[in-house]
């Protein structure tokens, strides 16, 4: 069996802008995004669409580069792709054979088979997701973003033990902390 590689991934004040070519328009992705991961932690990055989520994923995997900023793994710098480094992207589809509650059945079965994997294997996994419940289930941190530019909102360390109960007090705490991020993330308070 080969021997567990134990890494720890940075972003350090990362910024993305994309030009639109056809009327010299700049959107900026994100904005001097700076996160410390290692092998072991599961992340969950939520936020509005638009914030950066995808993007921070691309950098990881080497598939862009950051505008300003870096990207490294033990303190070498991301530059291009490596089979090291994977990424699954997600298409948002229903199983047409099944029944809705089947199909959200299927779902949940997943979310489980997933960190199956990710225990076994002790990797760092980093997932975008929309469903703050999701992120809560699956996560060992929570990355809350907003948007225009990209960027960090919070960063809440989920304390509770596999597998979650999402009905339980602290699973209910977890998501109104969310919540209450992504709601007022945008906002001068």
């Amino acid at each position: 069996m080969a021997e567990k590689k134990y890494v720890t991934l940075k972003l350090e004040e990362v910024s993305k802008s994309f030009a639109k070519v056809e009327n010299d328009e700049v959107t900026h992705a994100l904005n001097e995004v700076s996160l410390t991961m290692k092998s072991g932690e599961f992340i969950s990055l939520v936020g509005p669409s638009g914030c950066g989520k995808s993007t921070i994923l691309r950098l990881v995997a080497g598939l862009i580069n950051p505008t300003t900023g870096k990207v490294t793994v033990d303190d070498k710098e991301i530059l291009e792709s490596s089979p090291e480094r994977g990424m699954v992207f997600q298409k948002p589809t229903l199983f047409p054979w099944l029944t809705v509650e089947d199909n959200i059945a299927f779902s949940l079965k997943m979310q489980d088979e997933i960190l199956k994997i990710w225990r076994e294997r002790e990797q760092l996994a980093i997932m975008v997701t929309h469903d703050v419940d999701e992120a809560i289930y699956m996560g060992t941190r929570v990355i809350v973003m907003d948007a225009n530019p990209g960027r960090v909102v919070a960063d809440i360390k989920i304390s509770e033990e596999y597998p979650r109960d999402r009905s339980s007090a602290s699973f209910v705490e977890y998501r109104n902390e969310i919540l209450n991020r992504l709601h007022f993330s945008g906002k001068k308070q």
